[in-house]
């Protein structure tokens, strides 16, 4: 497997790739813990969920500024991506409910 270039960022929070891997993005959630994901979306299923994506940034903060103009950057060029979050360490976030 080949690496992907790293482009480098003044945010040190955010990673920028360049790399071409597609995978799906459950594939690229494996691979990172405690991480935010930006992935483009390269093919969607027959409903409109993504199936195969590339890795443009991987974030520890996803509202530094840095990150934000990132993101918005695909939007506003009408790239279609999907942000999400690799694993959790543990404890894992829960949600506690309470009805009385």
């Amino acid at each position: 497997m080949s690496s992907p270039s790293v482009s480098t960022v003044p945010d040190p929070t955010l990673t920028q790739y360049e790399g071409q891997e597609e995978l799906t993005p459950a594939e690229w959630e494996e691979r990172y813990v405690d991480a935010w994901l930006l992935l483009q979306v390269t093919a969607e299923d027959e409903a409109g969920e993504p199936v195969r994506a590339r890795l443009v940034a991987v974030t520890t903060d996803p509202l530094t500024d840095a990150f934000q103009r990132l993101w918005r950057s695909y939007a506003d060029r009408g790239v279609l991506t999907l942000f999400t979050h690799g694993q959790y360490s543990e404890p894992r976030p829960a949600v506690v409910a309470y009805a009385p």
